[in-house]
Formats: structure tokens, sequence, C-alpha cells
């Protein structure tokens, strides 16, 4: 007789199937959670071994330089970069750390400079980096940084260990760091170092038209004295500035008294010149732009050995409606350096000097002393074409509400070669005050280098 064989039900079946998925499921999670970590662990010795590769790089090539600076962010974009130097900092986009030196690579795309990536980017995460100064002593020669790193919606954590920088050679590092501003960029140089100056003179229109209000009307509030407020903020905003001088240039029909260079930091005496000055007469932009250009030259030949890094503010309220020229006809431009028509029969309201028959050596005026013309703008591209090889940044503004006044903004601009971002349209004093500040910030941040060792 057969024996009755008993099998598995099907709620048995069941229970077996689960457990083994719970088992497997259980399996993959582990698996998975250690793909993960081990991923994780990967990412992370990857970006310190990273992190340590670029602090080694760093430390090696800055033991040797001669000049070490710690320089805000806002030093680090491309306008404000200083030939002879290299830069070891975090980009724009805090993706990668990244390492600037100079290349006469015509064809690399960040000419004249060579981009290096020490710390590529990866998905999520922004870089910085923390410098810290060990004391306040100028003497110092170390300095220690680190990185930090954040996931995107988290918060800056630090990266392995810090590192020490000690450069031998530099007179010592200097950190250009504030509170609000700190250092976030190293920069460097094993050039030998040049005791620095930074030169700005600021044209400044003064014709009769600086009477009226910012919409042309002589009621209210003039540009003058609109002018007067905001130029003397700007002078009080450099006043901290260390190896920088101030040349005030004012034009109306001439640009017969351009101001000697006064150190910034000693402000009161620039700013008392701003509180002397009064408003008659034509616009002679070309003649501004003209003293200008000597007072840059003739600083460069009092101060031989010094680099000079020269910067110029130009103001105007209307059109450019005259120029200097020896004589009328064929048009011979009176590009000399000191006064027109030096002698005591010169008035800058005066029409005894325009259209004089024959040629002057000393200048006379050409223009309809209302309009713009060909006559003035060539004179504008003439002494805008000697004054943009003597600089290093050129700054335009227009300074009216009146848009018919701003015709030769542009013109001027191009002539003395700055650049669009560097061109401002001023109308009201709020405008003004803002241009003046961006201007201000522009310099500081460029020439934070100026504070380098001097000899």
């Amino acid at each position: 007789m057969l024996k009755k064989k008993k099998g598995f039900t099907l709620i048995e079946l069941v229970i077996v199937i689960a457990l083994v998925s719970v088992v497997i499921a259980a399996s993959f999670s582990l698996l998975l959670f250690g793909n993960r970590l081990m991923n994780v662990t990967m990412n992370e010795y990857d970006l310190q071994s990273s992190t340590r590769i670029a602090m080694e790089t760093l430390n090696s090539e800055i033991r040797f330089s001669t000049a070490t600076f710690a320089v805000p962010m806002s030093s680090f974009v491309k306008k404000n970069l200083t030939e002879g130097f290299e830069y070891f900092g975090v980009s724009d986009d805090g993706k990668e750390i990244i390492y600037f030196t100079t290349t006469s690579d015509t064809t690399n795309p960040n000419y004249p400079w060579n981009k290096r990536v020490l710390v590529s980017s990866r998905d999520g995460v922004e870089y910085r980096l923390v410098f810290q100064k060990h004391g306040a002593d100028e003497d110092d020669k170390l300095i220690s940084f680190y990185f930090e790193a954040k996931e995107e919606g988290g918060s800056f954590s630090r990266i392995g260990l810090g590192t020490e920088l000690e450069a031998l050679q530099s007179r010592s590092i200097r950190d250009m760091g504030t509170v609000s501003n700190p250092a976030q960029v190293i920069a460097f140089t094993r050039n030998p170092i040049e005791t620095h100056r930074g030169n700005i003179v600021m044209v400044l229109d003064l014709s009769g038209s600086m009477n009226n209000n910012m919409d042309g009307v002589a009621s209210g509030k003039s540009r003058l004295s609109i002018l007067k407020d905001e130029g003397k903020k700007l002078v009080e905003g450099l006043s901290t500035e260390d190896n920088v001088y101030i040349s005030l240039v004012p034009f109306a029909t001439n640009a017969n008294n351009p101001q000697p260079f006064i150190q910034a930091n000693n402000p009161e005496p620039i700013k008392s010149i701003i509180d002397s000055f009064n408003a008659s007469g034509g616009t002679n932009t070309g003649d501004g732009i003209r003293r200008a250009y000597y007072q840059f030259k003739d600083i460069a030949s009092a101060h031989s050995g010094v680099k000079h890094s020269n910067y110029v503010i130009i103001l105007v309220d209307g059109v450019t409606t005259f120029a200097t020229v020896k004589k009328q006809i064929n048009l011979d431009y009176y590009t000399s350096s000191g006064d027109v028509f030096p002698d005591d029969r010169h008035s800058t309201s005066s029409t005894e000097f325009r259209n004089r028959p024959g040629g002057y050596a000393d200048g006379q005026i050409a223009g309809s002393g209302s309009s713009i013309d060909t006559t003035v703008t060539t004179y504008v591209n003439k002494m805008g074409g000697s004054l943009k090889n003597e600089i290093r940044r050129a700054y335009v503004i227009g300074f009216s509400n009146v848009p018919s006044e701003l015709g030769s903004v542009n013109d001027i601009a191009s002539a003395v070669g700055a650049s669009p971002s560097n061109v401002f349209r001023a109308g009201s004093q709020d405008d003004l005050k803002k241009a003046l500040d961006e201007i201000k910030n522009d310099i500081i941040n460029d020439f934070w280098f100026l504070k380098g060792p001097s000899y």
C-alpha cells in the first residue's frame, strides 16, 4: 500500500518567498549602503588628496616669492589681475580651485593668463579658502590657510588639515582682507620688487552749465555743488590708501589750472581745492585730456625709479564745444604741455583768442562754443590717443539728466580707451555717488599691490 506524501501548502510557500525576499532586499540594501559608503569614502579621499596636492603646489611655488599678499575675491577677476603676479584661489562660482600664471601664448583662451585647475569641480560642491595671518606684524612671513567645502543646501566645513605658508624671500606676507571682505586668494611674485605708486587724475568739467541743476535749469542745487559734495567723499574714501596720489585738472574753455599731485592720505588740501571751484566758459574736453596726459608724463619723469599705475576719471556735463589749436586754417592742434596763451591776455570766457588769423605757438581756441563738431572731436581723439598709452584704466562720467548734453560721452570714452563697464551716466546726485563709489572700489581692488614692499 502506497504511503501518503505531504507537500508545502500555499501559505507556507508564500511565507518562504516573503522571507527570502526580505533577506535578499536586506542583502541588497547592505550592499548598496556599502557601495555608497565606499564611494563617499573614495570621494572624500580624492577630495582630500586633491586639496593636499594643491596645498603642496602653493607651498612650493610661494616659498621663494619676493612679495606675497592675501587678497579678497574682489581682486580675483581678470581685469584686476596684475602682470608679474601669480594667483591661487577659488573660481568665481566656487566650483574649482585654480592657479593663474602669466603666459605669452596668444592662442590661450585666458591670454595673457594661463589657468591651471588644481581641484576640479564636483556636482553640488562649493569650495572656499580661509587665510589666517599669525599677527599684525607686517614683517611676519607666515600665514596659515585651509580649505572648506559644502554640498548644495549645506554649510561650509573644513577639509582635512590646514597648512602654513612661509615666504622665505618675501619681505613680509600682507593680509589685505577685511572683516566684511576677507582674504580668499593668495597673490605672489618672484620678480624683483619695485616701488609702486598709484596716480589718479580727475579731469573735471567746470563749464558754465555746471551752474545749472541736473535738468539744465538755473535753479535749485547746481551740478557744481553736487560735484563738490561727492568729489570730496571720493577723496575721503581714498584717504586710507598708501602710495596713492591725486591731481585735479579742472577745465572749461581751457585747462590752464591743473593741480599738483597730493598724497591721498592727506585729503584736506585736495578737498579745499574742490571747494574753491567755480564754473564758467565752454567745454574743451580735449584740453583737459591734454593736461592729464602731461600730469602723468611729468610725474613719471620726476619719479623715474618708481613703477607707476595711472588712472584717469573724466567728468563732463555737456558736449565738447571747444578745441585748442595753433592755427585755424589747416588745423594744427595744440598738443604741447603748459597753459594755452599763458600771458596776461587770457580769459576763459572771452572770445578774444578765438579765430585769430595766423598761427600761435601758445595756442588759441577753435569751435563754436555751443555745439559739437569734427574739429573738437578730432582734438579729443588726438589727445585721448596719447593719454591711453599712459594709463592703466580710464573712467568717464556723463553728468546730466538731459540726454542731449551727453552726446560726447561715448566719443570721449572711446578716445581714452575706457571699457563700457567704466562709462557712467549720472542724472542725479545719487547716481554720481554710486558711480564714484564704484570707481573708488574698482581702483582700490586694482591697486592693492601698491601696499607691497617699498625700498
